[in-house]
């Protein structure tokens, strides 16, 4: 059994694999998950792991991780070895989660010429041609550009993300969920639009906001990132 824990800028999300397949998934808020890892590694007989952060990862943690499975590896871009071409010109500062994504793509579907768009704290746009990794851009998140609103006014309010918004508000707080929802909305169809001769790959906990609301086809894969983990693991577990 192979762990997966990818640490983001929110929360920590941990998947057990076998094989190919996730047997087992738990996301967590807290900064010290070394019970729930204990209890997981000690329940399914943990053979390896791989460990991924967007933030500097806690010394402790990886501490933890590293003498309770031994055959463990911590994901850092430029330095392990993955499987497929990574044509980054700094890959040292690539986001893990942004080459792990790319990974699972290329493992799922192959040599196809691919979008990918992860919905987190930040938006990331990936670009995939002929099954190598070509680069890609990051913008703001959706929660973030709510956020981003409140924190730098002093009147407008805090707006949570919906699927229920107007085409223009006759409100304050309508004003603002259909400005944040629409501009982000606008976004996606602009880079669907150049791009489409590529297959569209939608990832990341807010991606459902916008699924239903593209004519265009697409696939969803929230677990496009730990997917790719395990592959990059699997990749390197005979060198650990």
């Amino acid at each position: 059994m192979d762990l997966v824990v990818d640490i983001g800028n929110t929360s920590t999300k941990v998947f057990l694999f076998h094989d190919d397949t996730p047997v087992e998934q738990r996301m967590d808020e807290r900064e010290d998950i070394t019970s729930l890892l204990s209890d997981l590694c000690n329940s399914y007989g943990v053979v390896n792991a791989i460990v991924s952060s967007t933030k500097h990862p806690d010394k402790k943690l990886l501490d933890f991780i590293k003498k309770t499975v031994s055959n463990t590896i911590v994901f850092e871009p430029g330095q392990t070895p993955v499987p497929i071409v990574n044509n980054y010109q700094s890959p040292e500062t690539l986001g893990a989660d942004r080459l792990a994504a790319a990974v699972g793509a290329v493992a799922k579907y192959g040599d196809r010429d691919m979008i990918i768009m992860d919905f987190g704290t930040a938006l990331t746009i990936e670009n995939i041609v002929g099954g190598e990794y070509m680069g890609g851009n990051i913008s703001l998140g959706l929660s973030s550009r709510f956020k981003a609103l409140s924190s730098l006014t002093d009147k407008l309010p805090q707006i949570e993300p919906t699927s229920d918004f107007m085409d223009f508000g006759v409100t304050t707080s309508s004003a603002i969920a259909s400005g944040v929802m629409q501009s982000m909305l606008y976004e996606i169809e602009g880079y669907l639009a150049r791009n489409q001769e590529k297959i569209t790959i939608f990832t990341g906990g807010e991606a459902f906001y916008f699924e239903k609301l593209l004519k265009l086809p697409i696939f969803v894969d929230c677990e496009l990132v730990p997917f790719g983990l395990n592959r990059i693991l699997k990749f390197n577990v005979n060198k650990i």
